[in-house]
């Protein structure tokens, strides 16, 4: 059984997506504190993603309004969108080296990992349930 997402995106897609920006955040993070640099496209990557998460889950959110669901874990939909929202910001900051501290490379270690763990949990429990048993609230 295939669960989908927003606009019909299989949940497989957004689960391994958040594994891969998750490992790539780890890094991320790791070179930050290791190096205190990182390649001048990977700043620019962390300006884009921060760019298209902010204007996408500021949509979302409007959109989203009138329905009534939960995400994975039976979190509230607003709790997801916004901590989209605000991650998008702080790597938009980072990305443009507004913001430089250890702490914030720690944070995005942290997150990272915490990220790619989450969403391989995810796939992990969704695909190994029998056929018809209940995950969560899907969205609407």
């Amino acid at each position: 059984m295939t669960r989908y997402y927003t606009h019909s995106i299989p949940a497989y897609l957004i689960h391994i997506s958040h594994i891969l920006s998750g490992a790539w955040l780890t890094y991320i993070g790791y070179k930050l504190i290791k190096d205190k640099q990182l390649e001048k496209f990977h700043y620019s990557l962390l300006s884009f993603i921060g760019i298209i998460m902010i204007g996408y889950f500021v949509y979302l959110t409007i959109k989203h309004i009138p329905n009534e669901f939960t995400y994975s874990l039976g979190i509230n939909k607003y709790v997801i969108l916004l901590v989209h929202i605000l991650h998008g910001l702080l790597f938009l900051l980072v990305g443009l080296k507004v913001i430089k501290h250890d702490m914030i490379s720690l944070y995005l270690l942290i997150i990272g990992s915490a990220t790619a763990l989450y969403h391989t949990h995810l796939m992990i429990t969704i695909n190994t349930r029998k056929k018809g048993e209940c995950i969560n609230k899907c969205l609407k």
